[in-house]
């Protein structure tokens, strides 16, 4: 799909249903290959090359809620809804919104801005300059940008490994008790919130990484890596016995821990939202020291 909009819906029925309208100059086309089910907007074979076409389309895709789906797409305000199949979409411009529970997600994009609201075992987002918004509740997290901002407030069961060399990250998700996360810049702050240091929640093992930056945790050490005899430095020490692990690194870029507060549990190792850890309660304003 070229222009427009394009809207996929997963619902109980066992067929596919495309509503909506399609420039005056462009040709749906539909081909069908066994389990798989093809739909393409497309230039019409005898179209000047380089010419100016209405291929605008504004679209609604009902599909089985259990299908995989794959989106290949130039510019497309591109939105998911409810789909619990796999989903693998790749666009160049235009917004990307996710909502439901697939069973993965692979996206990739040049500019498009991410908005990601789901619960899934795995999720794997790339974005040059594009900034994601990461929600809900994952598994296995994956995200990387190089000049878009990355922010993730989804709790993280297992491993999120983020990457954003120009654009600030920040993390404001619960962790699982064994969870593992993972953070690097280039120049860019790096801002990760957690519970007290004396609560279940907040305790964690963190190792950061600075070549010429700054790093505070509100309830542990802070350095200063500018300067001369700055960096390069690592530091490694624990806040509270816990198997879960914190791996921070900029070059020249802020890091810092900061203290939030919230009575949400967090979530276990095992599962995703609707599963938590019992007695792992995150301290609540008035009990917090």
């Amino acid at each position: 799909m070229a222009l427009g909009t394009l809207r996929i819906v997963g619902t109980d029925d066992d067929a596919i249903e495309l509503t909506g309208r399609i420039g005056a100059d462009a040709l749906l086309d539909v081909d069908r290959d066994g389990r798989w089910t093809r739909l393409r907007i497309v230039r019409p074979p005898n179209a000047e090359v380089g010419g100016r076409l209405d291929l605008a389309g504004d679209l609604v895709l009902r599909v089985p809620a259990a299908s995989d789906v794959s989106v290949r797409a130039q510019q497309v305000e591109l939105a998911l809804e409810e789909v619990t199949g796999r989903l693998d979409l790749e666009t160049v411009a235009g917004r990307v919104a996710v909502r439901g529970a697939p069973r993965e997600i692979e996206a990739v994009s040049v500019s498009a801005p991410f908005e990601l609201d789901v619960t899934t075992p795995r999720l794997r987002v790339r974005s040059v300059d594009g900034a994601l918004q990461i929600a809900g509740a994952i598994e296995d997290l994956g995200a990387d940008t190089v000049s878009g901002e990355l922010t993730v407030t989804a709790d993280i069961a297992q491993e999120a490994r983020l990457v954003g060399m120009l654009g600030a990250i920040r993390v404001t998700g619960r962790l699982a008790a064994t969870a593992r996360l993972v953070a690097r810049t280039a120049s860019a702050p790096l801002e990760i919130h957690l519970p007290p240091a004396t609560t279940p929640a907040g305790a964690a093992e963190v190792v950061v990484r600075s070549q010429r930056g700054r790093f505070a945790d509100d309830a542990g050490p802070s350095f200063d890596a500018t300067g001369p005899r700055g960096g390069p430095r690592t530091e490694r020490y624990l806040r509270g016995e816990t198997a879960r692990r914190l791996e921070l690194e900029s070059f020249d870029g802020a890091i810092r821990i900061l203290r939030t507060v919230s009575s949400r549990p967090t979530p276990s190792a095992a599962g995703t939202a609707e599963s938590f850890s019992d007695g792992s309660a995150l301290a609540s304003e008035a009990d917090s020291p």
